[in-house]
């Protein structure tokens, strides 16, 4: 789980670079998830087209690899129970993109919602 991923990070911040630390942990999970999976599943999404494939990788290497190095830096910094307290804010920086750039309607209870959600972060690494 992702408390574990969080402890371990801070763990491993002498002896591991984060960027390292992001490959090995999901070269494991990899390895550690492949016999769950059925030979079906495995070769499945060699069957999509190129705009699968480029918006693939966009989301495991730009997205994924900037956000869990930058969370992994913040908790080798911070320690984990401070880094682990922006996790909070996921729902609502989702929620105010998807208003953006997709024009969905925030309602207000989301919007105070959003606020305590911030508050309480503010307040945790205080």
């Amino acid at each position: 789980s992702w408390s574990c991923a969080t402890i371990a990070t801070q763990k491993a911040q002498s002896t591991y670079h984060p960027i390292n630390f992001s490959f090995w942990l999901y070269a494991i999970s990899m390895l550690i998830t492949i016999p769950f999976l059925s030979i079906d599943s495995i070769l499945l999404p060699f069957n999509y087209d190129s705009i699968f494939w480029i918006n693939f990788l966009i989301i495991s290497v730009v997205v994924l690899g900037f956000g869990n190095t930058a969370y992994f830096l913040s908790t080798m910094k911070l320690g984990s129970g401070k880094a682990s307290s922006f996790m909070f804010i996921v729902p609502f920086s989702a929620i105010l993109s998807s208003s953006l750039l997709l024009g969905e309607i925030i309602a207000a209870t989301t919007i105070v919602g959003g606020l305590l959600t911030l508050i309480a972060v503010f307040l945790i690494n205080k």
